[in-house]
């Protein structure tokens, strides 16, 4: 089937062999472009990186000085004083918010552990925009890519009030996306696959698809190298 992927959001994926949770890029491409719509950047650019933990790793070490891996990372191309306004781009290049990378496996170990429980009641009053009675993996990674986009942004939740207001931004973009479908729906025949685990076989398969996927909507997937200065979840 042929699922849609916008323009302006770049996906690369990095390290697919390496993992066993495939995140379909067409569903990132699509919510965070209709992130972008909703926040008021529709048309601006974004990287989004999918990588394995190990590259993950790497990134976390070289721009936080921190060990392991972590669920997602940002990189802001610009600094704002008021969060949610960007300066207006001088050239084509600058209307950009910058790079996202996420770790699809870290998610899924930690959605695994219940470490994002937290977010479950904060989810139910989204159950019913979406085809599922309890919050799924593919939920949670939609809010960390929101996540990621607000930092581009320029929010932060240095403090307690911080982190409450950029929680309650991130579950209000997500019922507006949700509501106005820049995710199409799972009943609907553009809708991406959903997020699956894979083996070795499974893999391969998953990247012949993405590159069928992207030779249709002529969405280049080369890599690109980060901007440094990353902000964690």
């Amino acid at each position: 089937r042929f699922v849609r992927m916008s323009s302006n959001v770049k996906v690369v994926l990095k390290g697919l062999l390496l993992q066993r949770v495939f995140v379909h890029p067409s569903r990132v491409s699509l919510l965070v472009s209709g992130v972008l719509r909703h926040l008021k950047h529709d048309g601006w650019m974004c990287g989004v990186a999918l990588v394995a933990p190990q590259e993950m790793s790497h990134i976390n070490a070289t721009y936080r000085l921190k060990g392991g891996p972590t669920d997602i990372l940002s990189f802001p191309l610009h600094q704002t004083a008021t969060p949610g306004r960007l300066p207006p781009p001088r050239f084509a290049d600058e209307k950009n918010i910058g790079d996202i990378v996420l770790c699809p496996q870290y998610i899924f170990e930690q959605y695994s552990k219940g470490s994002y429980s937290i977010f479950n009641d904060d989810y139910k009053a989204l159950l019913p925009l979406t085809p599922h009675t309890e919050p799924t993996l593919d939920m949670h990674i939609d809010r960390l890519l929101i996540h990621g986009v607000l930092h581009c942004l320029g929010f932060t939740h240095d403090n307690d009030d911080d982190y409450a207001a950029m929680r309650r931004r991130e579950l209000r973009t997500l019922r507006a996306v949700y509501t106005h479908a820049y995710v199409p729906p799972a009943s609907s025949p553009t809708a991406p696959p959903p997020t699956v685990l894979l083996d070795a076989d499974d893999a391969d398969a998953a990247l012949d698809d993405f590159d069928d996927d992207a030779n249709n909507n002529n969405n280049d997937d080369g890599g690109d190298d980060l901007v440094g200065g990353g902000d964690d979840s």
